[in-house]
């Protein structure tokens, strides 16, 4: 399990077209959309101070063998960068002081992205 990489959809981009520029940018990372799974749109509201920042995110999975080592993260966008099993991010997710490093309001939806991993696994290995 690596990073998931994010980003805002500009106008006139698609979703994938966004997907693959937040690769590159945030993580120098060329990805191919042949390769995309859509696992779904998600709406995710985010209270603010005194506003609430509603998004609405459209999530893939893709398989990569890849080196972290090779990877040149970019500063302030990107706050850690690790290998987990989906078994080791599932528990991060349950363990109450751990999950608080991921966003809370998408804690949710993770379990969705976790399930489509596993799926996509079973499919490959066959």
């Amino acid at each position: 399990m690596g990073r998931f990489a994010a980003g805002h959809i500009t106008a006139g981009n698609t979703p994938e077209e966004t997907a693959i520029r937040e690769a590159k940018e945030e993580l120098n990372l060329d990805v191919d959309p042949k390769t995309f799974v859509f696992i779904g749109i998600k709406k995710v509201d985010e209270p603010m101070e005194d506003w609430n920042h509603r998004v609405f995110n459209w999530t893939y999975i893709t398989m990569m063998d890849i080196n972290l080592d090779k990877l040149k993260v970019e500063a302030g966008e990107v706050s850690d960068i690790r290998w987990l099993s989906v078994d080791e991010f599932e528990a991060e997710l349950h363990d109450p002081e751990k999950s608080k490093q991921y966003t809370p309001t998408r804690l949710e939806f993770y379990n969705e992205v976790i399930n489509a991993i596993r799926k996509q696994s079973k499919e490959k290995d066959g």
